[in-house]
């Protein structure tokens, strides 16, 4: 899982007023992190399915060592009511996210007739859907606040053909 580095107890500089305000992040595969970022606090929160939950736990223990005040969620990326329902508990617990970064990306590795159909449907619905649904849940309340910024990560499978990875190129 990758860490961001952000103002209060993660950094000596001062904070931007974009550090200063939520952030949801995405990491591969079908996981999702966000930081939350405030001047006093720095929250986590973190989700996965349960093949990598794992990670999420050992990230948010690297955060509360740091200091931080972290919150751990769950979150199928791959699923459009279980994004709608997380993102507003997010809000409800801690606010309104003021950055999105979607990088969440699902991977089987192996050629195209290998491939089973689920994992090309899931490869899809996590690559691109995933990212609409998270969009959309958090794209009203931007708007309404005139504020906020949406980041969406593609993969080089975009640029370059690389073995064995023929769904993923959807990224």
């Amino acid at each position: 899982m990758r860490l961001v580095r952000t103002a209060g107890p993660c950094s000596s500089r001062q904070p931007s007023l974009v550090e200063m305000k939520p952030a949801l992040v995405e990491k591969v595969p079908t996981q999702t992190t966000a930081l939350f970022h405030s001047p006093m606090q720095t929250y986590a929160l973190c989700g996965s399915l349960s093949q990598v939950y794992h990670g999420v736990e050992e990230t948010a223990a690297k955060c509360r060592k740091l200091g931080a005040v972290v919150h751990v969620f769950v979150v199928d990326c791959s699923n459009r009511a279980e994004i709608y329902k997380s993102v507003d508990q997010v809000k409800k617990e801690v606010g309104d996210i003021e950055i999105v970064v979607n990088n969440a990306g699902a991977i089987y590795p192996a050629d195209l007739l290998s491939t089973k159909d689920e994992e090309i449907t899931k490869t899809f619905e996590v690559n691109i859907l995933g990212h609409f649904w998270i969009i959309k849940a958090l794209l009203p309340s931007m708007l309404r606040r005139n504020s906020g910024h949406i980041v969406t990560v593609a993969s080089v499978c975009g640029h370059r053909v690389i073995p064995y990875l023929i769904p993923y190129w959807t990224r």
